[in-house]
This record gives C-alpha cells, structure tokens and sequence, in this order.
C-alpha cells in the first residue's frame, strides 16, 4: 500500500463524498422513475449468485428488477427467495446454463430496462461466452460485468471496441490476471497499473476487488476504498457488490459514480455486519441486511 501512495496519485474515498451523491426520494414518485434492473445470472451450478444479486439490487432502491436466468432458477431458487422480482425463466443447454438460442428474448428485455449485470454465476460453457459478447457487443443500456462475464471476455477482450455503453469490470485478483493476459505474481507486483491499462485501452472502469479495493478510471483517476473487512472474504460477496452498482446504474448513477458509491456502501455494510455477527460468522447475506444501516445514515446525512 505505502509503494502505491508513492507511485501512485491516490484519493481516499470517505464517507460525506460518498453520501453527498444521494439525493432524497421524492414523495410524489413511482418504480418507474427508479430504473430497471436486469440481471443475467445464475445457472444449475450456482443458485446463489442470482438471488444474491438480485436482493442486493432491490435493497438498494431499483424500481424493478428482473431477473434473467434459467427456468430451474427461476423457478427453484428465483420464485423461493425474490418474491418482489420479475423472472424472466430462459431455456438451458445440457450444462445447465442459459442457452444461447435465448438471445434474443435477452436483447428485447435490455431495450426495456436501465441497466444491466451480466455474469453472475453465468457458468463457462460457449454459450455463456456468445451471451456475453453479444450483450456487450450490443446493449445500449450500462453494464457490471462480474465473474463468467469476465473469464469470457477475457478470451475476446477485443470486445470491448465494439461496446455501445459504459462498462464497469469488477474483477479480483485472478480475474484481472485473466484480463491483462499476466501472471499472478505481476499482478501483485503491480495491481494499479494493470488495471490502468486495461481502462484506459478499452475506455471501461476497472474495480479491483480486495483488501482497500480500488477503482480506476480511463482518465487516469485512482480511488481507493476505506471499507470492509475480511469476513467479506467470502463466496458471494462480490454478487452482492453486482447488485449494488447496477442498482445504481439503473437508478441513473454515472458509472464511474456508481462504482464508487458501490464499493464504499458495500463495504461499510460489510463493516456494520461484522459488527453484528462478527468476522467470522457474517456472510454475504448479512451484507444485505445491514444495508438498511447504511442508507439510514444516508437519509439522516440528507
């Protein structure tokens, strides 16, 4: 950390910079003026992504969500645990992952919504990969790109030229190694200009998640987080951190201002789970549920 404040012109992230970007809730409004979330997630494997994502979303003040999966995860996982989200139940492949015929039924809903996650638990099977270039390829609306989205693009990150819409990639560690074609260790040695590359070729903001998870920007701006812990460290915390960003790209947030504000409130309700539960008793969910502590500070602060 001491050789990135050297090399590197860092801003700190806080609190007051973080909630001065919310405004109140007008009284006299409906769920149409707070976006359209779609969340492209989940497959037979991974039934958790999708319903992490798409609560996390919800709780942080989208009008709609909907969430574009599976018919098996629509119907198991989707009807038992998102009882205020629009299912959009897709046909699979053998592998159990949506099938790339349903493309289309996916383009037709992009037009209709705000914003867009893609990757979540998506699976890696080819037509996960041809989903996910043919949504980056062609969605008007902003995009988090998280997970499978990622570890697809990463094979084709040409891809990127062709996009019609802000992207925000939020990969860790192996993932951005994956992206930049380097190893691990290179990473490491150098996390921030990896990502800088990687921003400012394909004109994407790049947040890489860890201990004080960064956000960098293709006009050079580095930020760093001041939340979270290490009970975060968890499998589904980063679908949480999906939902987060998208909710507020689909609320109409900048991209670049959606991923600050993702990454900090995310962490902080981190904080105030561990809190509550401690490090290592928290998980991904609890993230959620102390969300409500967050934004009551944001409505006091307003």
């Amino acid at each position: 950390m001491e050789d990135e404040e050297i090399k590197y012109n860092i801003t700190d992230i806080d609190k007051n910079f973080i909630f001065s970007k919310f405004s109140k809730r007008k009284q006299e409004s409906n769920k149409g003026d707070y976006g359209k979330f779609l969340n492209i997630s989940g497959c037979s494997e991974y039934m958790g992504a999708p319903v992490l994502s798409s609560l996390a979303a919800m709780r942080c003040g989208t009008g709609y969500v909907i969430l574009a999966s599976t018919k098996k995860v629509c119907e198991s996982a989707g009807a038992a645990n998102l009882t205020e989200a629009v299912m959009l139940p897709l046909e699979e492949n053998l592998n159990g992952t949506i099938s790339v015929l349903e493309i289309n039924k996916i383009k037709e809903k992009i037009e209709k919504v705000t914003a867009v996650g893609l990757g979540s638990g998506l699976g890696a099977t080819v037509d996960v990969h041809n989903i996910v270039y043919n949504v980056i390829r062609n969605s008007s609306k902003p995009i988090v790109l998280d997970a499978d989205g990622l570890n697809a693009a990463a094979l084709r990150m040409e891809i990127f030229a062709e996009k019609k819409a802000p992207i925000v990639l939020t990969p860790h560690l192996l993932e951005l190694s994956r992206l930049a074609g380097k190893s691990i260790e290179e990473i490491k040695r150098d996390r921030i200009n990896c990502a800088l590359e990687i921003s400012k070729k394909y004109n994407v903001i790049v947040v890489v998640k860890g201990h004080r998870t960064l956000i960098v920007c293709p006009d050079g701006k580095i930020y760093r987080n001041t939340t979270g812990n290490s009970g975060m460290a968890k499998a589904g915390s980063g679908d949480v951190l999906v939902g987060i960003i998208g909710s507020f790209l689909a609320q109409g947030m900048s991209a670049e201002d959606s991923a600050l504000c993702g990454v900090y409130i995310h962490g902080l309700a981190g904080d105030y789970a561990a809190e509550k539960f401690s490090e290592y008793f928290m998980l991904p969910r609890d993230i959620i549920t102390s969300l409500s502590d967050v934004f009551k500070e944001i409505e006091k602060y307003q």
